[in-house]
């Protein structure tokens, strides 16, 4: 648990580093290992919206930051979701089950989009203009 300008964050990390930086993890979020294929992922989904989202109200957070492309539909509390690559969107074959995801599931969860300056100007830029115009919409 930390404190930026008086609000808690939380972060949640791998048992290894959870062991290196105590002070920073908390008990309420446990690591979660699973094996790739649809029950898992609809297990891992699950824990996500239900677990993650009462484990966030159990530690009366201010803020989840998540560093992968995934967070909380509907959020009661404001949330930092990292999106490392736009792949589905450019090469929906190269990567066919996170098409629906990155189509609906996640476009769910955000409210604005915040490109990096590093990601303003590589060829991505479509693509944050896109899911930007999406957003407005809805």
């Amino acid at each position: 648990m930390s404190k930026l300008r008086g609000r808690s964050i939380a972060y949640s990390a791998s048992p290894e580093l959870s062991r290196e930086f105590p002070e920073s993890t908390t008990g309420a979020v446990p690591p979660f290992r699973y094996p790739a294929n649809f029950r898992s992922n609809s297990i891992r989904l699950t824990w996500e919206q239900v677990g993650l989202r009462y484990a966030c109200f159990k530690d009366k957070l201010d803020l989840l930051y998540s560093p992968i492309a995934e967070g909380i539909l509907f959020p009661r509390l404001p949330q930092i979701i990292t999106i490392h690559d736009l792949l589905p969107f450019h090469y929906p074959s190269l990567l066919p089950r996170w098409v629906p995801y990155y189509e609906y599931f996640l476009l769910l969860s955000l409210r604005d989009v915040l490109p990096s300056s590093v990601s303003l100007n590589l060829h991505d830029r479509k693509s944050f203009i896109a899911i930007r115009a999406f957003l407005m919409k809805n």
